[in-house]
C-alpha cells in the first residue's frame, strides 16, 4: 500500500513537472521545460531479401515501410507510435521468409525526451543483425 502511494505521488510529480512558461509578450521568450520525444530509424539492409520494418508498441504493430535488398532507408517514428509509454521495439520481417523465426527484433527501446536515433543493420544471416541507440540532448536541438 505504501509503495503504491509513493509510486502515485512520483507519477504526479513527474507529469506536473513538464510546464510551459512565458517571460514576456513575445513568442521568442517562451521556454519549454520538458522536450517531446521524437525518433528517427535508420535501416541498412545487407540481407538478400527485402525487409518490412515495423515499430511495435505493446501489442500494436506499426508498419514503417519496406527496405529493398542491399539498400538503406530512413523512417521518422510518428507520435502515435511513440505514445505515452515512450517504449518501442523494432521488428524486421524478411519478405517471403518461410517461418516467423526468420524475423529480427530489437529489445525494448526507451525513447528519452529529445531526439532518439535508432540505427538498425540487417545482416544476410538475420540473427547476426545489430542495432544501436543514441539520444540527442534536447538543449542542443
Amino acid at each position: 500500500m505504501k509503495t503504491a502511494l509513493i509510486a502515485l505521488v512520483l507519477a504526479a510529480a513527474v507529469s506536473s513537472g513538464c510546464a510551459h512558461a512565458t517571460h514576456g509578450a513575445s513568442d521568442a521568450n517562451q521556454r519549454t521545460f520538458c522536450a517531446k520525444s521524437t525518433a528517427t530509424l535508420y535501416v541498412q539492409n545487407d540481407n538478400w531479401m527485402d525487409i518490412v520494418v515495423y515499430a511495435v508498441r505493446g501489442s500494436s504493430r506499426f508498419r514503417m515501410g519496406q527496405v529493398s535488398s542491399l539498400q538503406s532507408a530512413v523512417f521518422e517514428l510518428p507520435s502515435s507510435v511513440i505514445g505515452a509509454s515512450g517504449s518501442v521495439y523494432i521488428l524486421a520481417d524478411p519478405v517471403g521468409a518461410v517461418s516467423a523465426d526468420r524475423m529480427f527484433a530489437t529489445d525494448d527501446i526507451m525513447l528519452a525526451p529529445g531526439h532518439t536515433i535508432i540505427d538498425l543493420r540487417l545482416d544476410n544471416v538475420i540473427d547476426h543483425s545489430s542495432w544501436s541507440v543514441a539520444v540527442e540532448d534536447p538543449e542542443e536541438i
